[in-house]
């Protein structure tokens, strides 16, 4: 019986016999707060928002585990030394509760600000991002280095979610349509390379769709760059749920409403909740494509009220709606 077994796999095609990748839910991840406070649309509990508190980390760590969340992708702007302290304060947190057997997500870097990082001693506003540039590549190595190298020197490289024995980073695209962007294959070979000398781990590279190719003639912005590992898409909290089949795998990102009217701007584009049933029917159209990832978009976004986590708007809602609808996308395979 185990011989016919294996004769029959031998006969199936290569894609057949492949493994697929491990149902996986990530969520991008803001802890600059409480800078610009002022302009976000929705809030945090009263008292519940101090990134440099270790019972703020572990509130937020829980809620998203609830959640379903398997991985909090952290937006990070090196450049900008961006509140030095705070990832101190969530490894605090997390030794805690490993130390009490509590479980909780994996953290992966989503890189923002990358015109800032490519252009590191250039004052804003800046007017270019040239990723074609070996010095602004090396710009933007700094920031996936000292992440991940961070977590390295603290011994705590564990809590970094991996895929394929790699450590994942998302990449935002630069402000294509603000500034003149540029990008070719020549970085993606770069950063990796130097990534494994730099700190002899492999990575991988998940782009914003946008670099696969977006022209704006406007703005002299040619990114054309095809050979990340893999690939995303930004705006579905606005659009609606979106599926990029570039790269290795389908990546799905949805959303549950997109509302930045607290940044005071003339006539906001808004894409409205509609009581969860907006972020019910994003995670019930993620199941009919069943991707290997689903990316949610976001878990505490304020400043554009694309939100998940408890809030005083929306108590606890919206974190109930993912437990449940995450059981059913992990359960669909």
């Amino acid at each position: 019986m185990k011989l016919s077994l294996a004769i029959a796999a031998l006969c199936l095609p290569a894609c057949l016999l492949a493994s697929q990748p491990t149902k996986t839910i990530f969520a991008h991840f803001y802890y600059w707060y409480p800078i610009n406070a002022e302009i976000c649309t929705h809030h945090a509990p009263e008292g519940h928002f101090d990134r440099n508190d270790v019972s703020w980390w572990q509130g937020e760590l829980r809620n998203a585990e609830y959640a379903g969340v398997d991985v909090l992708t952290l937006m990070y702007w090196d450049v900008h030394k961006y509140n030095p302290g705070a990832l101190e304060v969530l490894i605090a947190a997390v030794r805690e509760m490993d130390a009490a057997g509590e479980r909780h997500p994996k953290i992966a870097l989503h890189l923002d600000g990358i015109e800032r990082c490519a252009n590191v001693d250039k004052q804003w506003p800046i007017k270019r991002c040239d990723l074609t540039d070996p010095a602004a590549q090396e710009g933007v190595l700094r920031a996936f280095v000292n992440f991940f190298g961070f977590f390295k020197q603290q011994g705590m490289l564990d809590l970094c979610f991996r895929y394929d024995g790699k450590l994942v980073a998302f990449a935002y695209r630069p402000e294509y349509g603000r500034v003149q962007a540029l990008a070719d294959n020549s970085m993606v070979d770069r950063w990796h390379r130097r990534f494994r000398e730099e700190l002899g781990e492999e990575l991988y590279l998940v782009l914003e769709g946008a670099y696969y190719h977006a022209k704006h003639p406007g703005t002299k912005t040619d990114m054309q760059c095809t050979n990340a590992d893999n690939y995303y898409r930004w705006d579905a909290a606005l659009a609606g749920p979106l599926l990029e089949k570039r790269g290795e795998f389908p990546i799905a990102t949805i959303g549950p409403g997109f509302d930045p009217s607290g940044q005071g701007l003339k006539n906001p584009r808004r894409r409205d909740r509609r009581n969860g049933d907006t972020f019910r029917r994003d995670f019930a159209q993620a199941l009919k494509w069943d991707p290997p990832w689903l990316v949610i978009e976001t878990f505490n976004f304020f400043e554009e009220g694309t939100d998940i986590t408890e809030t005083k708007e929306f108590g606890r809602s919206y974190l109930d709606i993912a437990h449940e609808y995450s059981a059913r996308f992990k359960a669909a395979r």
